[in-house]
């Protein structure tokens, strides 16, 4: 059985992504950050558009 990572946990791999001098694309650690928090929110669907926009590919399954 597969155990599923608090949010917190998430957040921590978000946050040593973001200080990991090999990962360059910090744009999409910001999406990741930022939708981590929305998801299963009200503002689900704002800040989805709001990725979209400043990332497109975010959401592609294929990256």
């Amino acid at each position: 059985m597969k155990s599923q990572k608090k949010k917190g946990d998430k957040m921590a791999e978000i946050v040593g992504d973001a200080y990991d001098e090999r990962y360059v694309d910090k744009a999409n650690v910001i999406a990741s950050a930022l939708w981590l928090l929305a998801k299963s929110t009200k503002w689900e669907e704002d800040v989805k558009q709001i990725i979209l926009a400043c990332s497109p590919r975010f959401f592609k399954e294929d990256i």
